[in-house]
């Protein structure tokens, strides 16, 4: 943290003792500044597509407060929709949408701006329609296995006659519950509804930020509505630290929370692959 400061003279007449003289005040006013340090936005996805709406969500490294998408038909954007959550996962629905129509997009958090390298993100709305309501459900908890972890992404896709699904996603509430309904499954090269069946392949990603990230395969079971077993975001790396002495390489690391830890396995490679 720096200081700037800046001086400021103040003139006006004192009179003591029946003489008058000139008082000169001279005012030192310091501002400190705090370093800023850039914000690093990832895993931006595009998801629920509908003929009118889209949902947009993306992680940051640290807690927001300001986060919103600039979007609009064209690269100029010139539409803003926010987040209101403080939050290191941001999740902004988009709605009133032309249907099969192309969008561009960028994503800002806290003054932070990631546009694709200038060239903007872009979805395209689906068809209008809607599939057969089928509904998948679960819990998500912290690395702990008891307490909730508010505020996940979860993401759900479905491959059904060798088309893989645009992204389904919902937030964990504060029980750490979620839902997607499978009606809403969109064809991502057609725009149309995609149908779902008994036996089908079902991904599951739980995108935490700060809490982890757990992914997880199933299959569609045909008994709705689908409920997921509990899901526990796994252990959170706080650190990781390497020294060498000149003969021998020491590892050192810090986690948040363990919960039914085995062991750790350490892999190296000359490549960093």
């Amino acid at each position: 943290m720096g200081a700037e400061a800046t001086n400021y003279r103040i003139r006006g007449e004192q009179e003591v003792l029946g003489m008058k003289g000139i008082l000169t005040l001279t005012l030192v006013l310091c501002v400190f500044i705090t370093p800023a340090f850039p914000i690093t936005i990832s895993d931006i996805r595009v998801s629920n597509h509908s003929s009118s709406s889209v949902v947009i969500s993306w992680i940051t490294d640290v807690v927001t407060n300001d986060n919103r998408v600039n979007y609009g038909t064209t690269k100029a954007l010139g539409s803003t929709a926010s987040d209101t959550r403080v939050d290191d996962t941001h999740y902004v629905e988009i709605t009133g949408l032309d249907p099969e129509t192309t969008y561009y997009f960028e994503v800002v958090s806290d003054g932070t701006t990631d546009d694709n390298g200038g060239n903007k993100y872009e979805f395209k709305t689906a068809k209008v329609g809607t599939g057969t309501s089928y509904v998948v459900y679960g819990k998500v908890y912290k690395a702990d296995g008891v307490t909730p972890a508010e505020g996940a992404i979860v993401y759900v896709r479905v491959t059904h006659g060798g088309v893989v699904s645009h992204w389904l996603s919902t937030l964990s509430d504060s029980s750490g519950n979620w839902q997607v309904n499978l009606g809403n499954l969109k064809d991502p090269t057609t725009g149309d509804v995609l149908g779902y069946g008994t036996g089908d392949p079902m991904y599951i990603f739980f995108q935490g930020a700060a809490d982890g990230t757990l992914s997880t395969d199933t299959t569609v079971s045909g008994s709705r509505p689908q409920g997921i077993s509990d899901t526990s975001l796994p252990v959170i790396l706080l650190s990781f630290t390497g020294s060498f002495d000149g003969k021998a390489v020491e590892l050192r690391w810090k986690t948040d929370e363990e919960t039914d830890i085995l062991a750790w396995n350490i892999y190296r490679s000359e490549e960093g692959v």
